[in-house]
């Protein structure tokens, strides 16, 4: 049915945001981004995807659960022990280019 539909315009926050949670995940192995808008979660997505692959050779896989979306690059290496700053976590919002 989304076919039907012209896609949406691409924000012009997706490439930073892309590569900030990219630097986060070769750090940490593992990143959470909130407050994504829906319609831009799939284009999201795919340039994360991407730039991991083309910066560390690895494939990320990419969950989504309404505005928050969970990125890790390698799942057989444990999870960083939660620390109170979690620096893995990126908000959307924190990146208004407006």
């Amino acid at each position: 049915m989304d076919r039907l539909f012209p896609a949406p315009a691409v924000d012009r926050r997706v490439p930073v945001v892309a590569q900030v949670v990219c630097d986060v995940v070769r750090e940490h192995g593992y990143a959470e981004v909130r407050q994504v808008p829906g319609d831009q979660l799939a284009v999201l997505r795919k340039e994360i995807r991407s730039l991991i692959r083309q910066q560390t050779g690895h494939p990320a896989q990419t969950l989504a659960h309404d505005d928050l979306l969970l990125v890790v690059c390698d799942p057989d290496q444990p999870l960083p022990a939660a620390r109170p700053e979690r620096p893995w976590v990126v908000t959307w919002t924190a990146w208004d280019l407006g």
